[in-house]
């Protein structure tokens, strides 16, 4: 078997479906990166490779560092394992209803010369001091 088709074997003894979701990830993909970078200048036929690398941060641990194509591959990834565990999970329920239960909204400051976005758990806001509510 050649290299790709024991990858599809592979893929496939784990997912049964696993073409599919090799679709819906392909399909995520373009739509994401047109949504993010629509002036990348890519031209028809032109390939460009996604870099994935690794280095050390300023503690001195090893970081996964990527570039902007290949952090698209990944939320492309997310979206559509997402997708389908929560379909399975709660198929009467859309991801937006679902994460209402999981995720905390940030805090914009209240300033309306600020606006800035800051973490649910910070008390001041990051950019000017002001309280948040």
């Amino acid at each position: 078997m050649v290299e790709h088709e024991l990858l599809w074997k592979r893929m496939q003894d784990i997912y049964p479906f696993g073409y599919a979701l090799a679709r819906l990830i392909s399909i995520k993909y373009t739509q994401i990166y047109k949504d993010v970078l629509p002036d990348s200048g890519l031209v028809e036929g032109e390939a460009r490779s996604l870099s994935f690398n690794v280095g050390l941060d300023d503690k001195g641990d090893p970081r996964l560092a990527v570039s902007p194509s290949s952090m698209i591959l990944f939320t492309a990834i997310a979206e559509a394992m997402l997708e389908i565990v929560f379909s399975k999970l709660a198929p009467e329920k859309n991801l937006k209803e679902i994460e209402k239960g999981f995720i905390h909204e940030n805090k914009v400051c209240p300033n309306p010369n600020c606006g800035a976005v800051n973490k649910v758990t910070d008390e001041n806001c990051r950019e000017c001091g002001t309280l948040l509510k």
